[in-house]
């Protein structure tokens, strides 16, 4: 690959990455991202039958990612199939 095509891709990378930057900002903004239920008004207003999503946050995001690594004869097929892919971390 010449040096001028690698400009030309990396300029181009660079205006699709701030392409989707604008269009992920503009979706966000136009979006409810919120699924819960609205606070009940009064104290004798009953439970909604589905109570919704929580949201997603950076902690509950953290916690749905930090599971442990899988053991036993499902881990070493799991590592193997990563080394096998050259998947490193």
């Amino acid at each position: 690959m010449e040096v001028r095509d690698r400009h030309r891709l990396a300029r181009h990378t660079v205006l699709v990455m701030a392409a989707l930057v604008i269009c992920s900002i503009t979706a966000a903004l136009l979006c409810r991202t919120d699924s819960q239920v609205p606070a009940p008004v009064r104290p004798d207003h009953p439970p909604p039958a589905d109570p919704g999503m929580i949201p997603l946050t950076v902690p509950e995001t953290g916690r749905l990612l930090a599971h442990p690594a899988p053991s036993g004869a499902a881990g070493r097929t799991w590592y193997a199939a990563v080394r096998a892919a050259g998947i490193s971390s």
